[in-house]
Order: C-alpha cells, then sequence, then structure tokens
C-alpha cells in the first residue's frame, strides 16, 4: 500500500504543477494568461468488466462495480484530471492452486490511480488515454482454499488507457475506457510461473461540479 501512497503523491505533486506551467500539443497552461486552465472535480461510478490473463484462470471477463472521484484542470480542447477509483472483480482458476487440490475463487478490491491526459477533438466529446497505478487493497476468499490468497497477487500494477467520454447536460458525464496491464501479477507465492495479467472495460457515468 506505501508504492500506491507514494504514486498518489507524485501524480498529485504532477497536477499541481501542471496549473502552474504546462505545455501540451501548443497550448500553454499559464496562470498568468487570463485565459488560465479552469479546475473542475467531481465524481463518478459504473461497472467495471474484469479479465485475468494467463492458463491457470478462467478467462471470461467478470463484472463489478467501479467508482470514485476526480479533478483536473482543462483550458479550450485540452485537460489533464487525476481520478482516485475503487473496483472490484473475481477470479476464478481452472487448476487446484494448493496441495488439497482447491479451486481458487477470490474476490478483489483494487484501488485505482490514473493519470488522464484529455482531448476534446469535437464539441462535448473527449479522448482520453494516461498512465494508471493499481493497488490490491484485499482479496476475499469465496472457495475452501487454505493459503491467504492476497500472497499470491503482487501488490501493485501500471496500466495503461485509452478511453472516451461525453459531456451531458447539466454538468452530467458519461464514458468508457480499456485498461491494458503491463505488470505480471503472479507473485509465483505457488508452483505456477504463468504470466497474469489484468484486462479491463469501464463504462461510467458521473457529475462534475465545476
Amino acid at each position: 500500500m506505501k508504492h500506491g501512497i507514494f504514486i498518489l503523491f507524485s501524480l498529485m505533486s504532477f497536477l499541481f504543477a501542471a496549473d502552474a506551467r504546462c505545455q501540451v500539443a501548443g497550448e500553454v497552461f499559464n496562470p498568468a494568461d487570463s485565459n488560465a486552465p479552469k479546475p473542475f472535480f467531481g465524481i463518478k461510478a459504473g461497472v467495471n468488466v474484469q479479465s485475468i490473463t494467463g492458463a491457470d484462470w478462467v478467462s471470461a471477463y467478470n463484472t463489478g462495480f467501479s467508482g470514485g472521484f476526480f479533478a483536473g484542470l482543462h483550458k479550450n480542447k485540452l485537460g489533464v484530471r487525476l481520478e482516485v477509483l475503487a473496483s472490484t472483480t473475481r477470479y476464478k482458476s481452472k487448476i487446484s492452486i494448493d496441495t488439497d487440490g482447491n479451486i481458487a475463487d477470490f474476490s478483489v478490491v483494487y484501488l485505482n490511480i490514473p493519470l488522464i491526459l484529455d482531448y476534446s477533438f469535437i464539441p462535448h466529446l473527449s479522448v482520453q488515454f494516461g498512465p494508471q497505478y493499481s493497488n490490491v487493497v484485499s482479496v476475499t476468499k469465496n472457495s475452501q482454499l487454505y493459503a491467504d490468497p492476497k500472497v499470491l497477487y503482487k501488490s501493485g500494477e501500471f496500466a495503461a488507457l485509452i478511453g472516451l467520454e461525453a459531456k451531458l447536460p447539466q454538468k452530467f458525464i458519461a464514458g468508457a475506457r480499456y485498461i491494458y496491464c503491463f505488470s505480471d501479477m503472479n507473485n509465483q507465492a505457488t508452483t505456477s510461473t504463468q504470466t497474469w495479467q489484468n484486462r479491463s472495460v469501464q463504462i461510467y457515468i458521473g457529475y462534475s461540479f465545476k
């Protein structure tokens, strides 16, 4: 969890530095400008459809929850946003994980921290992309597995995301994104040497207060 806190503070520092001065694609974020970037913040919630790769696991996408809050800056067509989200998913193994022959069946809660660059290529519709750090908050057994399931997974992982977001009337938003994890989650607490990686699709609605 300490790695997640470090990443969170690093991303927040990047966000506030952007308020002072940041040039992206020729547009300058400069508070001395009369058209200085405007802050915004809000909340969002939706579904998290997630799968884990690797021959040890059932690769079907499982539906969970995703929600949290966001804050950022925008100017004209460009924006930068930091989000802090909780998400849930479920993993089930194809094979026995322990020496008693038990199938693994886990419910997992993540803390997700994406840093997003937002570009409005047409009015009220923007494309989003950026990095994401995720940390395993809890793992709950849904089976008779004897081991602590949390030791099976590395606590943190890095991913990239891309998505679309629409600005709706009355400050509401709606969007969808695809998240591709680069990190290997396998902590090699079992005899498995397979690479375990996450893939996610998130669909959400939200409200922007400013």
